[in-house]
């Protein structure tokens, strides 16, 4: 997404198309588009009017789900309105390359656009008649993937391949707490060792989607979380002199999770690029997200891999206050390790913060003398995930 941009895309519906509007908002999500849908946005409290016509002028692209109760919708007209205004010459806009009106066609006609971009697979396969939860999965990735296109056509952002390995509140709820595996305690007795208490008490961390999980016990998801930090990320890209072209997160397809061939065939996109892995360790007591784990195991051999393990709860006070105190009194010496350049160009010491244990003492010992003993060359500093 530009920067020039809050949104890649504002979603315009009728309120009698609200399902399909959300299926939609889900879908684009979950290809890493950052999409605008009024009831998700909107903030409690505010003017709706001012704050819709601030989403559609800060939107990049706009998506209208046309259908019978589209056309006479007040709101889809003035979203229309809004958006033409600043994107057609002959009301005093500047149209260019990097600007769409999509229509989605669900049904019926719309002659008033037709020099416009329109879909139309959805009407053509009678989609609309059965509903947004009825519709053949197939063709509906069809039509998503042709809008990620259309939204993408211009993007010059590198996209970076994430996955989640943590679970939904419905397969928290298919754990046995009680149950005693091989590998260690049953999920209750971690949890009451971690403080968490019950199984009830983690479930509020949890949602519908792999990517509401709350790690650190935060108010964000780690969807919130991770876009956040690239948002950083490519601010400080940004204002470099000679800037690189920025990040964009290019999140794992659904069927990962629901076919082993397919997921099979996207590990090579984490293996090929640079590529983030984010692991919920209680996850770890599904056999799902263990075989999940399993199949890309060989990431843990790339350079190109981040690999990140999140604690579902905050650090302990003690640790935050002396990482605070590592951090501002320890400065310049450990800003490299706090906040790494990008890209990453300095050589450094292999470093640890606050290390409360000798396991990590040993590990970061077997990291750093093993890279000298190997490496034929000058040591390179270790990847992101073991620097943390």
């Amino acid at each position: 997404m530009s920067d020039t941009y809050d949104y890649d895309v504002f979603i315009s519906y009728s309120s009698a198309d609200r399902p399909w509007a959300i299926k939609l908002y889900e879908s684009l999500q979950e290809k890493g588009i950052k999409p605008f849908l009024d009831q998700k946005r909107l903030d409690v409290g505010k003017p709706w009017e001012p704050a819709l016509a601030k989403a559609v002028q800060t939107s990049q692209h706009l998506i209208v789900l046309w259908s019978d109760h589209a056309e006479q919708s007040r709101w889809v007209g003035r979203e229309l309105g809004v958006f033409e205004a600043i994107v057609d010459p002959a009301l005093g806009g500047h149209i260019g390359e990097d600007r769409r009106f999509i229509f989605l066609m669900l049904e019926g006609e719309n002659p008033a656009y037709t020099s416009m971009q329109t879909l139309s697979d959805l009407r053509e396969a009678n989609a609309y008649a059965g509903g947004a939860d009825a519709v053949e999965p197939g063709c509906w990735q069809g039509v998503v993937k042709k809008l990620v296109d259309a939204i993408r056509a211009n993007d010059p952002s590198v996209p970076l391949p994430v996955v989640v390995l943590a679970m939904t509140q419905q397969e928290l709820g298919e754990l046995d707490p009680n149950e005693k595996p091989d590998f260690g305690s049953s999920v209750n007795t971690l949890l009451h060792d971690v403080g968490i208490g019950t199984i009830e008490a983690l479930a509020q961390y949890y949602g519908p989607q792999r990517t509401d999980w709350r790690p650190f016990g935060s108010q964000l998801n780690i969807q919130q979380i991770l876009d956040n930090l690239l948002d950083a990320i490519n601010l400080d890209i940004t204002q470099k002199k000679n800037p690189s072209p920025p990040f964009r997160w290019a999140p794992i397809e659904n069927d990962f999770w629901t076919d082993l061939q397919a997921a099979r065939g996207q590990l090579p996109q984490f293996l090929s690029s640079r590529s983030v892995i984010v692991i919920d360790p209680i996850a770890l007591y599904h056999e799902r997200i263990y075989r999940r784990l399993v199949l890309l195991s060989k990431c843990f051999e790339s350079e190109k891999a981040i690999i990140m393990v999140l604690t579902p709860f905050l650090m302990p006070p003690p640790l935050r206050h002396l990482n605070t105190l590592v951090e501002q009194r320890g400065t310049p010496f450990f800003d490299t390790y706090y906040s790494p350049p990008v890209p990453y160009n300095v050589t450094s010491a292999t470093l640890g913060v606050n290390i409360s244990d000798e396991k990590e003492v040993k590990r970061l010992l077997r990291v750093s003398l093993g890279q000298q003993v190997y490496s034929k060359g000058p040591a390179l500093p270790p990847p992101p995930y073991l620097r943390q």
